[in-house]
């Protein structure tokens, strides 16, 4: 025995008693790092989402309002809630792993297999049989190949034996560390522990499956409401089925779109809105008015400061702003970056309903002249809202709030050149004096009017109104310009001036029309019933000079040039209108209106082909081809065409009675007739007019083809 050996069964214990493990901090740590995980995979959602589906922007009236969210503030707040709980979770799990690394005992002894206090001889003996049997490349275990390695180091380094003999452990105190490992623990835990984790598992997996579903409804919610949005509701489109009519003028599309159920009812929650907001407002104001006078009256001192001179006064003035604002600041009141709705009537100086009104009405055209078409279906709409909501309404238009607000809407973008150049518009805009929620209500009217304006030409050709198709066509631009008429001359002269300012002179939108034909494809006339065809060529006259100016817009702004390019749109309707010859342009019928939309605005040439059905009555009839633009004023093209429409059960009858002989359709009869001829001829020539039957029998044959026509075959050769 060495003489360094301590006695057997003299050896000291360790003088730290081992603590109990932090359990407490297990469901913490569970919590923290449930939340890190399901948090970054919503984080990396909405990254995906932001930068990946441009689509999902702010909304119209966030955008209009000028208070939509930052998406990247929002993005950044929760990047760091999950980064702040994946540090937590790491630092609680490096406790919870040192405090049960701290809590099992640890006793070189009985680990080697030797007695308590055995001499070096034996330890060193144990050790190197233990570390042979469980070496890891001798297929042993790792862990018990450190534990036997530790368990040698203590008895054997004198530090390493202090160290165990005051901590515990050869390598001193267990220290908490970082650890971001999935630990054993948080999946097989044991004890109350386990009990705590399981009911906070379940109530996670709970929540989880309630966010799922929430998620899911609210997708669907979205998109039903996006489907509503970009459809007509089925009483708006019975309301316009009534009310339009082929003498229909452009305004009463218009007013008749403003007095749809849908939009009445929006108008109706728009303005209760608007009550329900001013009121608020109102209060909200009447209490800074409270809160003025007060703390004027803490800061008014007359005493220190000289009345009779200016500059002292104004030097007042400011000191008592910057005191008012430390105030606010201190007392968490400062409201000096609030960006409140403003509301006409209630803030000083702020437009809305009444300044639009006020200016129309100067200008002479508020309130507008109804016909008394338009009045009379107006009447009957209220009246029909009125016995449904059992509310009484005026019959005069203009005293019924909602209808009032739109059929405002229709005229003041009728005559948006006068308003939006107005000086007071254009420096209550630059001062944030607008009224936000009269004019985020009517940009949505117009989303709305859009729609329904394309409803009002489904119901014009599905009733084959000729003069409401086009009406309609033309309201369109009408309105999607802001210019009252789509024949006046004030309206035509500014818009060819304000397209050559921008595009040069000579430069207005127009459509060169050539070549136009119309015919029944694989057939050599038309007749009733058939699916006809218009070809015509056209000629895009402002192409050039519309490339040229978008390339140089987006060079000087810096935008790729194939982005804007490729994002144009350039609408046309092709109408065709028929009447018989002789008869008056009333009684046209609508054919067909033929949406064509240009995506190219290099495009310069272009094959247009209309499909639309024959008259059902046969006979000679004059077709009206009109090319109207829906985003150009004065480039409307139009030409007459003579058809004549056969019968198409005469056309049967004729191909199944006729054959054909030496290249031409004949009657059976004639064929018939130049037999008997042939029979009568003379003897020296029979043998060869057989000869010639023979041949002719083979020319003759009649092939139908797969789609019932009957075309002449080839002719054979001679033999």
């Amino acid at each position: 025995m060495s003489s360094a050996d301590p006695p057997p069964g003299t050896e000291e214990i360790p003088e730290d008693e081992p603590e109990a493990p932090p359990y407490h901090l297990m469901p913490v740590a569970a919590l923290l790092g449930s939340y890190a995980f399901l948090a970054c995979l919503h984080l990396l959602r909405r990254v995906y989402v932001r930068f990946k589906c441009r689509e999902s922007k702010a909304s119209t009236a966030e955008a209009a309002s000028g208070r939509a969210e930052n998406p990247f503030s929002a993005l950044a707040f929760q990047a760091i809630t999950v980064a702040g709980a994946a540090i937590l979770y790491g630092y609680i799990v490096g406790i919870v792993e040192a405090g049960l690394a701290a809590s099992k005992v640890f006793d070189p002894f009985e680990i080697l297999g030797v007695a308590t206090g055995a001499n070096t001889t034996l330890i060193k003996r144990a050790y190197r049989q233990l570390s042979l049997v469980h070496h890891p490349d001798k297929g042993g275990s790792e862990e018990t190949f450190q534990q036997v390695a530790l368990a040698y180091k203590a008895l054997s380094d004198p530090i390493a034996r202090e160290n165990w003999q005051k901590h515990g452990h050869p390598d001193g105190p267990v220290r908490a560390s970082f650890d971001f490992a999935l630990p054993s623990w948080l999946l097989h835990p044991q004890g109350i522990t386990a009990i705590v984790l399981l009911v906070l598992y379940l109530g996670m997996f709970v929540a989880i499956i309630i966010y799922a579903i929430r998620t899911v409804a609210k997708n669907d919610e979205d998109a039903v409401q996006k489907h509503q949005d970009m459809s007509v509701a089925r009483p708006d489109q019975n309301y316009l089925q009534i009310m339009l009519e082929d003498k229909s003028t452009h305004e009463d599309v218009l007013y008749f779109i403003a007095t749809t159920p849908e939009n009445l009812h929006m108008a109706k929650k728009s303005l209760v809105a608007k009550e329900k907001a001013v009121r608020e407002a109102a209060a909200k104001k009447d209490d800074k008015k409270d809160e003025k006078k007060k703390t004027d009256s803490l800061l008014d001192d007359d005493d220190d400061w000289d009345n009779d001179g200016d500059d002292d006064i104004k030097q007042h003035e400011a000191s008592k702003i910057e005191q008012l604002k430390i105030l606010q600041a201190v007392t968490g009141k400062d409201t000096s970056n609030e960006d409140d709705d403003k509301f006409e009537g209630l803030h000083e100086g702020v437009i809305g309903q009444q300044w639009v009104e006020k200016k129309l009405e100067a200008a002479g055209a508020w309130p507008p002249t109804l016909s008394t078409f338009s009045k009379n279906a107006m009447y009957n709409q209220m009246m029909a809202m009125a016995g449904k909501e059992n509310a009484k309404m005026d019959e005069d238009w203009i005293k019924n709030p909602a209808v009032r607000r739109n059929i405002l809407f229709v005229t003041a973008r009728l005559n948006s050149l006068k308003l939006n150049t107005d000086p007071e518009l254009l420096n209550a805009g630059k001062n944030n004096l607008l009224e936000k929620q009269y004019f985020r209500d009517s940009m949505a009217f117009r989303n709305r009017a859009g729609l329904l304006m394309e409803a009002s030409l489904h119901v014009a050709i599905k009733g084959k109104k000729a003069k409401l198709a086009a009406t309609i066509v033309e309201t369109v631009a009408m309105f999607k310009l802001g210019v009252p008429s789509i024949k006046d001359p004030a309206s035509i002269s500014w818009f060819r001036t304000a397209m050559e300012k921008q595009y040069g002179e000579g430069n207005v939108p127009s459509l060169d029309i050539q070549n136009p034909e119309v015919c029944t494809p694989d057939e050599d006339q038309i007749a009733n019933g058939d699916s006809v065809r218009l070809s015509m060529d056209a000629t895009r006259t402002h192409a050039e000079a519309f490339t040229r100016v978008k390339i140089g817009m987006c060079q000087r702004q810096g935008i790729d040039p194939r982005v804007a390019l490729n994002s144009y749109r350039e609408g046309w309707w092709v109408l065709i209108r028929a009447r018989p010859e002789g008869t008056d342009v009333e009684k046209e019928s609508l054919l067909t209106a033929w949406p064509v939309i240009v995506q190219q605005i290099a495009s310069t040439k272009a094959k247009i082909n209309v499909q639309f059905p024959a008259p059902e009555k046969p006979g000679k009839y004059i077709f009206r081809v009109q090319v109207k633009s829906q985003e150009f004023l004065g480039c409307d093209q139009e030409f007459e065409m003579n058809v004549e429409v056969a019968d198409a059960a005469l056309v049967r009858n004729r191909e199944e009675d006729y054959e054909e002989k030496d290249g031409e359709f004949v009657p059976d009869d004639e064929i018939f007739k130049d037999d008997k001829e042939d029979e009568g001829s003379d003897d020296e020539d029979s043998d060869d007019d057989d000869d010639d039957e023979d041949d002719d029998d083979d020319d003759c044959i009649v092939v139908e083809n797969t789609d019932g026509l009957r075309k002449r075959p080839t002719a054979g050769k001679r033999e």
